[in-house]
């Protein structure tokens, strides 16, 4: 539909209740100071203009000064050839005289390039408060211009009789505004204008005595043919000028507070029209022939006494706008007919049916019309209808098919009921229905997932549907004066609230989730004469206590009920938080300050945590925890995934002293991949450690410049700079003070001043930019997962279109085909359905002295415990011999039992099957025992002693290897390893390059731990199962020295990335008598570091002979060979080939699917993780040599004869 260029539709406010509101005529906006505000001395009384030179015969505009300022002009004269001089009025001249030591001369000609500028008088902003003047010294500046790039004359309140000819014969001007001036006529030269595109005579004294009165607009007004705008209002004019009924042209035309008393039907001459304002002109109603203008979108009538409207109205498709006191239908309903109207004696028929039948009307206001019925509403655009204080005693059902209606409003009617039906207007923002009788809303109010404003005061309310919770826009929710006993809790799910008006009720307590609506930042306050934030007063309340809720702070409300609910809560459970983060990011003196609620920092590199550190936490609300702090070094990458509980909450913590866009991914983003592949649907909070660092040097003179440079900032936009001072500043001349305060500048080059000075709007938060940088990257990343499932659809859609239309039958592999890409399809749409949720709000604290930020996080943490939507098995009653369970484990002795060892120890306390397998999970989800059920080897046991374990693999992988392994410091390699130091530098070089780990060091490793040989030999078994290492079969004849034997090896570690020596064993092409398979894994998204070793350690189980490097793997079984490598692509993401090489096919085909089993496993383990496969039909590449160190083939060459191992 078509729109106006003037403005917008507002939304009738509640306060709007006047029946003679005047509607300003909104004008196209126009770029000249007067009309845009952009001139400086349009906003300073009592200050006067400087001198300035003038280029053009409307020199004198005063760039939108009003009469009342201290100086004012003359108006211009005329060339001497002109027919009419200008003169100023009386008054103009006294004022002229008293204001300014000269007068202002106009130009000689319209094309003269010299001027004579009025003198500067005294003003404000002189220096020293001096009248001293000042040349001018910049060059002559150019009027402003339209958009078509004519000029802007503006020669309001000149006190001009006649119009200058150099004026009329200048060809471009296209904009001219004549307003409040002595104007009595318009010469006919005016018509040499032709440029002409805006004319603004209102304020004069226009001749026109009758309908055909010419005197005062010509006849030669219709040759202006590109008039678009033309204004004549406030001219008490008696009648319509008829010149304008023949300006065809017009698209806006302003003849208000004229009393013309009639419009003659002329009007349908102007075919053009788009807005036509007719306010206070005494008119009582609309000649049919204005339905010929079709293009007509508003028509502006408050003002007047409209008695009738003509029929023709609803043929006028575009009129959107109809604004007129409708209430001046109701002459005919005297006191006897409105009684019977308001009870519904009769049907109320004063309002025009032609009202009802506009297509394209869109505000509708009928208050105080006594109204009691509506007809068949045909106003098919209506955005706003406002029906209140009228006689209707039900929603009429027109209203539903208003389909576009985004404002209803009813207040003040004689509702009873509310019916079910208020939910189909889906499309509405503002809905009131206060000051009505309805006791009962129905559920469907909650289907208004739109509306922002909902008004039920003054009602018979007793209780509010749980339903409510679907009005996820709302803001403004009223409900005074009602009979409401309590709120359901659904209300605190309106999260957007920011006014909650609950006075004059029967309420006793509020909701304890209260605290959720987090934009009630204020208490029984006003804003703009209207009640703002949460009301409670006039309510029986007892909690809160009324010595908490009188308040202007709704937090002291909010600290209340959430301390209430956490006191509450039954069947509380402890519960996990998983500390992760990079290394040296605060985790641990974090930990410290939650859990102690003091201050112990950690000091160097030998406090950093290894792998796991467990901490018992129970806050003085007795909500408890066990705080889970990872170590944050690569090393122990690898055990993330496996020791990650989903169901537990993650706090991501990252140095905010460091932090900054450049490493956002290493300090948050990589996190935010490995949570999202590993534990999909986790709960996430940020916290940035170390804000104290955030803080500057200097506070006092940090803030003494901001103020410096406010203050200046204030100072130029007060007092704007000249375009003198700007030139000067530029070219290097301007010494003097007065510049900075003369009134006329160039806008542009104003700006440029104001760019040097201190920002007006405030730099985002260190909070607000993470948050959004945290958006950005899931939202990227969602788009990627939304792009790739497009094209998947896109590919699935071809192949079973060929398949139903019977183009052509898919093959067996096509028919696979299809079913890998449906597996993928399927992949994508759990990912998208199961994100991580990263909460909102990004907690900033200091773990120092301070503790800035501490205690709202410990409080954010008690709440998020007993939040059920985000964790729903926190809160549940456990059985008390479940915890005496706990206890007998705890007495058993080692680090781990069987789940045989855990069901005899079970009946002990009539615990067996499915109560046992939930009592094991309930005690994982406490911290008490790690239970790995989805590791096959791992399912059937149960480490009762998670420390002991932990410990265990600490030993393992340390970040500080490198600083155990040495010989001259470490004295256990001497007494426990038995190594001299040339066969310890033998076995530490290998384990660092390799990841071999000869039985000496596997000793040393573990020294802390007392092993015995029985035990050790446990762990060997037990190790394997976890993914994370492979043991060696010691041979049966020794076929090396034993301090570099290999007994265990641990992928993460081999740093090997010297492949030469595999051009031996693997040729670039396999020979004539092999047989060839390979598949290849593409990880668009996300690659996992710890992805190639967990693959390394299983492939032992079926291969004889193996061969590793870094990247890859090479393996024989029998007769048949594997290479396996991992590669990364330009794009970023990363390649996993799998190439078997045989002489009989059947045998390399076996291999291959124990090879793709093994992969697929792995793979599905990471529920977030997207990967495709393909099979290359020219066979794989892969990479053959890259030279790594001095001497790494000869080290290789050693390992492949030593390393050769058998399945046992």
């Amino acid at each position: 539909m078509p729109r106006s260029p003037g403005g917008p539709i507002l939304v009738k406010s509640k306060s709007d209740m006047s029946p003679a509101r005047s509607v300003k005529f909104d004008l196209p906006k126009s770029t000249s100071p007067r009309m845009s505000g952009k001139s400086p001395s349009s906003g300073r009384t009592g200050r006067s203009p400087t001198r300035r030179s003038s280029t053009s015969a409307d020199s004198p505009r005063v760039g939108g000064a009003s009469r009342k300022q201290s100086a004012s002009r003359s108006p211009p004269k005329s060339t001497p050839g002109s027919p009419g001089k200008g003169r100023a009025s009386k008054g103009s001249r006294e004022r002229a005289g008293s204001g300014s030591k000269k007068s202002q001369s106009p130009p000689k000609s319209a094309n003269s390039k010299k001027g004579t500028g009025a003198s500067t008088v005294s003003g404000k902003g002189s220096k020293g408060g001096s009248a001293k003047s000042k040349e001018d010294k910049s060059k002559p500046k150019s009027p402003e211009l339209t958009a078509s790039g004519l000029r802007i004359v503006d020669w309001t309140g000149q006190g001009m009789t006649t119009l200058p000819s150099n004026l009329i014969s200048a060809k471009d001007v296209g904009h001219l505004i004549l307003a409040s001036n002595n104007l009595r006529s318009i010469p006919p030269e005016i018509k040499r204008m032709r440029t002409l595109e805006k004319l603004d005579l209102s304020k004069n004294g226009i001749r026109c005595s009758s309908c055909n009165d010419f005197s005062g607009l010509p006849q030669e007004m219709a040759l202006l043919t590109n008039l678009t705008e033309f204004s004549i209002s406030e001219c008490n004019l008696p009648h319509v000028p008829p010149a304008i009924f023949k300006m065809t042209s017009l698209r806006v035309l302003d003849l208000s507070r004229n009393k013309v008393n009639i419009l003659l039907p002329d009007i349908g001459q102007l075919t053009n029209l788009v807005k036509l304002n007719l306010q206070q002109t005494n008119i009582t109603s609309l000649p049919p022939e204005l339905a010929y203008c079709q293009e007509l979108q508003e028509i502006y009538l408050w003002g007047n006494s409209v008695e009738t409207l003509p029929e023709t109205l609803p043929e006028m498709p575009n009129l959107r706008v109809l604004a007129l006191n409708y209430r001046s239908f109701c002459g005919v309903v005297d006191p006897y007919m409105e009684n019977i109207l308001k009870k519904g004696q009769m049907k109320s028929e004063h309002i025009p049916m032609v009202v009802f039948e506009l297509p394209a009307l869109q505000v509708l206001d009928l208050e105080s019309t006594k109204l009691n019925n509506l007809p068949e509403i045909y106003n098919i655009q209506l955005r706003e209808f406002y029906l209140c204080k009228n006689f209707l005693q039900t929603i009429p059902s027109s209203i539903y098919s208003l389909k576009y209606l985004r404002v209803l409003d009813m207040s003040k009617n004689l509702l009873s009921n509310l019916p079910e039906d208020i939910g189909r207007l889906k499309g509405l923002k503002v809905l009131r229905l206060s000051g009505n009788s309805f006791e009962r809303v129905p559920p469907t109010i909650g289907h208004l997932a739109h509306l922002t404003e909902l008004d039920m005061s003054r009602n018979r309310i007793r209780r509010l549907p749980p339903e409510i919770k679907g009005l996820v826009a709302l803001e403004i929710l009223l409900l005074e004066s009602n009979s409401i006993q309590s709120l359901p809790e659904e209300v605190c799910e309106l999260t957007q609230l920011h006014t909650l008006d609950l006075t004059d009720n029967q309420i006793r307590s509020l909701p304890m989730a209260m605290h959720r609506l987090t934009r009630l930042t204020e208490a029984h306050s006003f804003k703009k004469l209207e009640k703002n934030g949460l009301w409670l007063y006039k309510n029986p309340l007892e909690q809160p206590p009324p010595e908490v809720w009188r308040t202007e702070r709704p937090d002291n409300i909010f600290d209340y009920l959430k301390k209430l609910m956490i006191i509450k809560t039954e069947n509380l459970q402890r519960q996990k938080i998983q500390v992760i983060g990079d290394s040296q990011s605060g985790k641990t003196s974090l930990v410290r300050a939650l859990s102690l609620r003091k201050s112990a920092l950690t000091y160097g590199y030998s406090e950093r945590t290894r792998l796991l550190q467990q901490t018992l936490w129970k806050t003085e609300n007795n909500v408890e925890f066990v705080l889970n702090d990872f170590g944050g070094d690569n090393t122990y990458r690898l055990l993330y995934k496996m020791l990650l509980d989903p169901k537990g909450l993650v706090m991501l913590v990252y140095n905010a002293a460091i932090f900054c866009k450049e490493n956002f991914y290493n300090s948050i983003g990589q996190w935010l991949d490995m949570l999202a592949a590993s534990t999909p649907g986790i709960v996430i909070k940020l916290v940035g450690t170390q804000v104290d660092r955030l803080q500057p040097e200097d506070a006092d003179d940090e803030d003494e410049i901001k103020t410096i440079a406010s203050a200046e900032h204030e100072l130029k936009i007060l007092y704007p700079a000249s375009e003198d001072s700007v030139h000067n500043l530029v070219e290097g001349e301007g010494e003097e003070e007065d510049d900075l305060f003369d009134v006329d500048h160039n806008p542009e080059e104003l700006d440029i001043v104001r760019n040097t000075s201190t920002p007006a709007m405030p730099e985002p938060s260190h909070s607000e930019i993470v948050q959004e940088m945290v958006a950005l990257h899931l939202s990227m990343r969602e788009n990627k997962v939304r792009e790739e499932l497009q094209l998947l659809k896109v590919e699935i859609f071809k192949m079973t279109n060929s398949k139903a239309t019977g183009e052509i039958e898919l093959t067996d592999m096509e028919e696979a085909a299809l079913k890998m890409l449906r597996v993928r399809e399927q992949k994508l749409m759990e990912i998208l359905e199961n994100p991580i949720r990263v909460l909102p709000e990004v907690s900033s604290v200091s773990a120092s002295d301070s503790l800035e930020g501490v205690l709202p996080l410990i409080d954010e943490l008690e709440h998020l415990a007993i939040d059920q939507t985000l964790f729903p098995h926190a809160q549940r009653l456990i059985p008390a011999h479940w915890n005496r369970l706990r206890a007998m484990l705890k007495q058993r002795k080692g680090y781990y039992l069987y789940w045989d060892d855990i069901e005899q120890t079970a009946q002990l306390f009539s615990i067996y099957g499915q109560e046992l397998e939930d009592c094991i999970k309930y005690l994982e989800d406490t911290a008490d025992v790690f239970w790995f059920r989805d590791y096959p080897g791992l399912s059937e046991i149960v480490f009762h002693k998670p420390r002991v374990l932990v410990d265990i693999i600490a030993s393992l992988f340390r970040h500080d290897i490198r600083q155990f392994l040495q010989y001259d410091t470490n004295r256990v390699f001497t007494c426990k390893g038995k190594m001299s130091e040339e066969q310890f530098q033998e076995a530490a070089d290998l384990f660092l390059h390799t990841g071999e780990v000869s039985r000496p060091l596997l000793n040393c490793l573990l020294f802390d731990q007392g092993f015995t040989n029985d035990d050790l030999t446990m762990l060997l078994e037990l190790l394997p199962m976890m993914e994370i290492c492979y043991a060696v079969p010691e041979p049966d004849a020794p076929d090396g020295p034993f301090h570099s034997r290999a007994l265990m090896v641990i992928p993460w570690y081999n740093r090997d990335m010297d492949l030469e020596v595999l051009r031996d064993v693997w040729p670039s092409r396999p020979s004539t008598k092999e047989r060839e398979l390979a598949v290849i894994y593409t990880l668009p998204f996300y690659n996992p570091p710890e992805l190639l070793p967990n693959i390394s350690a299983q492939i032992q189980d079926f291969v004889d002979e193996r061969m590793d490097w870094q990247s890859s793997i090479y393996a024989s079984c029998e007769t048949e060979k594997m290479l396996l490598q991992q590669t990364s692509e330009p794009d970023g993401s990363a390649l996993i080939t799998v190439v078997v090489r045989g002489p009989d096919f059947a045998d390399v085909q076996d291999l291959m699917e124990e090879m793709i089993d093994l992969v697929n496993t792995q793979l599905s383990s990471y529920p977030g993780l997207y990967w495709k496969l393909t099979i290359p039909m020219g066979g794989a590449t892969v990479k053959l040599a890259n030279r790594g160190a001095a001497g790494g083939g000869a080290r290789r060459a050693s390992r492949l004869s030593r390393s050769m191992s058998f399945k046992s």
